[in-house]
Order: structure tokens, then C-alpha cells, then sequence
């Protein structure tokens, strides 16, 4: 692991604007699907979101329990949850 406790709040941060905007996007495209600006700022903050989940989980390891990757360990308990970093 690498990253200061800073740097791994921003990126939540950011993750958590991107899964914001795709929820408030996706409920407006509920109602509103042939809207091309709308899904056009869907898929560019879908992008974002797995960039950054992407980024968080080289550096932090998973960020849900869908994310482990691994054959021989449930890795998914090795590391602090993502939830439990406020106390660090």
C-alpha cells in the first residue's frame, strides 16, 4: 500500500461524486431516455468512477467484496474496509 491517508480520502471523495452523479443521472434518463446530453455525462462520469475505483483498488486493495481477485485467500478481510479508514 502505498498513499497517505489524504490521498486515499480524496479518491473516495471522487468515487463517491461519480456514484453520486450516476445515480442522479441515471434517474433523470429514467424518465428522460432519448436525452443525449444527459447520457452522454452519464458515460463520462461512469468512465471516472472506474478510473478511480480502479486507482483505489491498485493502491488500497478492494473496494467491494465483488473486486477480490484471488484464487487461494479471501483477501477481502486482510485490509481495513473502506468504511473503517476514518479511524486511521
Amino acid at each position: 500500500m502505498s498513499g497517505t491517508n489524504s490521498d486515499r480520502n480524496s479518491l473516495m471523495q471522487k468515487i463517491s461524486e461519480c456514484e453520486f452523479m450516476m445515480i442522479d443521472l441515471g434517474l433523470y434518463l429514467d424518465t428522460h431516455p432519448d436525452c443525449m446530453p444527459a447520457l452522454a455525462a452519464y458515460h463520462k462520469h461512469q468512465a471516472s468512477f472506474e478510473k478511480h475505483v480502479a486507482e483505489f483498488e491498485r493502491l488500497y486493495g478492494p473496494l467491494t467484496m465483488y473486486s477480490v481477485n484471488s484464487d487461494n485467500c479471501w483477501t477481502w478481510l486482510e485490509l481495513p474496509w473502506p468504511w473503517e479508514m476514518e479511524a486511521y
